[in-house]
């Protein structure tokens, strides 16, 4: 993975890398500049990926609408 700089215009979207108290991003595109905020726990490339799936509008699997709908894990695998 490669980052450049990039020149900002007024018709760009764009990300925005900076080291602030937490990992977060907003889901899916803002529009324009588009803050990826990595905290001091937060700078192994997991994590920081983590937030750029966030950013392109990936939400975690237990916040989907129809989570409740899908198949359920055998207590079995689950040690319960």
């Amino acid at each position: 993975m490669t980052f450049r700089v990039l020149e900002s215009n007024n018709n760009s979207t764009s990300l925005r890398y900076r080291i602030l108290c937490r990992c977060q991003s907003s889901i899916g595109r803002d529009g324009g500049e588009q803050t990826i905020s990595i905290g001091p726990a937060c700078l192994y490339q997991g994590v920081i990926m983590h937030e750029m799936t966030h950013a392109m509008g990936f939400f975690h699997e237990k916040n989907r609408w129809d989570r409740d709908s899908c198949d359920h894990p055998l207590e079995q695998h689950t040690g319960g």
